[in-house]
């Protein structure tokens, strides 16, 4: 079938994960808003976690100067791995409205 029959919705608050179905969870974590299931497959780095406080904190700010309204964004993370980064900006970002997140 197409890659989106393959694929698993997972709805945490205002924000929507399509993914693999679930293998192996190697890691239950909570960062953030988020709440995260990481396959052993999936690179997740708990060291970075500062980074992406920051840089959540960063987009927060922005969308606060620039007077974005809510669900008015929309964020690319080309790079994702386990997605946490762009999971967390639809969650703790009111202003975005469209998380792009991808990973190979």
């Amino acid at each position: 079938g197409s890659t989106r029959s393959r694929l698993r919705d997972t709805v945490q608050g205002p924000a929507r994960l399509s993914a693999q179905p679930k293998t192996t969870i190697a890691q239950e974590a909570q960062e953030g808003a988020a709440n995260l299931s990481v396959r052993a497959s999936v690179f997740f780095n708990e060291k970075q976690r500062l980074q992406r406080d920051l840089t959540a904190l960063a987009l927060a700010v922005y969308a606060e100067t620039t007077g974005a309204p809510p669900r008015s964004l929309a964020v690319l993370d080309a790079l994702a791995a386990s997605g946490v980064r762009g999971l967390r900006y639809a969650l703790e970002v009111p202003a975005v409205g469209t998380a792009v997140l991808n990973d190979t």
